[in-house]
């Protein structure tokens, strides 16, 4: 057991002591100035006693691992764009979302330019009776002798015609005092067509009565009142008041489809109209 402890612990701690005895003499070891190595790190000329450590390599390069500093960041410079690579297919189409909400109604824009001045085709009459007309054997076209509006002279005072210059939409209209005794009997003619009438019975009152009626005409149409061939007919009127007129204008000129406006006339039935 003695010799055991002995061969581990004295042995080792004798090659220890030894060792260091060596390696401490800095004067005479490898490391002072005058050594085998100088302090320059030049290797000296003389060959190392046995057992010396010697230094192999110089001090501004000492043994071990080397460090070399790297840069901070390493940069470099950017390639070209390349090409464009072919598209993708089209994917599936997603599903229809709700409707939204209506938006704000947007502000109001300004006002526009005023529209050009355009010249409306016109036509107007207003003419009036001064005295009592009877019937007779034969139709007669009431005349007139006075009146207050015929612009163009559409309207012929002696013949008591209308004769249409301008195709449209005519409104028409006509009053009359019945004569006391006598019977009332006036057509509005279109051309030699009847178009409405006014009728009264004889009477011993005095009766006034208007018709009016909205009519389509073409250019040379002409528009006259026809007092019925009969002797027991009359209409009065006088020059202090006038109880007989006439009025026409155009409502709508032929710009409009007629066609649409007015349907075509057709024949009343006249089995209970009075000959």
């Amino acid at each position: 057991m003695t010799s055991l402890l002995y061969t581990v612990l004295i042995i080792p701690a004798c090659l220890v002591v030894s060792i260091y005895g060596q390696g401490s003499d800095h004067s005479q070891g490898p490391y002072s100035g005058q050594g085998k190595h100088s302090g320059q790190g030049k290797q000296s000329e003389e060959a190392p006693e046995q057992g010396q450590c010697v230094r192999c390599c110089p001090q501004d390069n000492p043994p071990g691992p080397q460090i070399i500093a790297l840069p901070q960041q390493m940069t470099s410079e950017k390639g070209d764009k390349g090409d464009p690579g072919w598209p993708g297919p089209v994917g599936v189409r997603g599903p229809t979302g709700t409707h939204g909400p209506p938006g704000l109604d947007g502000a109001r824009g300004p006002r526009g330019p005023p529209a050009p001045n355009a010249t409306r085709p016109q036509a107007a009459f207003s003419v009036l009776r001064a005295s009592p007309m009877f019937g007779g054997d034969r139709f007669q076209a009431i005349t007139f002798e006075h009146q207050f509006v015929n612009i163009d002279q559409h309207f012929n005072n002696d013949t008591g015609v209308f004769y249409c210059m301008i195709s449209g939409i005519y409104h028409f209209s006509y009053t009359l005092h019945t004569y006391n005794g006598y019977e009332s009997y006036v057509h509005l003619m279109k051309n030699e067509e009847e178009q409405v009438i006014n009728f009264s019975q004889s009477s011993g009152r005095s009766i006034m009565q208007t018709q009016f009626a909205l009519l389509p005409l073409d250019k040379g149409d002409r528009i006259w009142l026809r007092l019925a061939a009969r002797n027991s007919t009359a209409i009065f009127s006088d020059s202090k008041d006038f109880y007989i007129t006439f009025n026409g204008y155009l409502a709508v000129p032929q710009d409009y489809e007629l066609s649409n406006i007015i349907p075509q006339k057709t024949e009343p039935n006249k089995a209970n109209v009075l000959d």
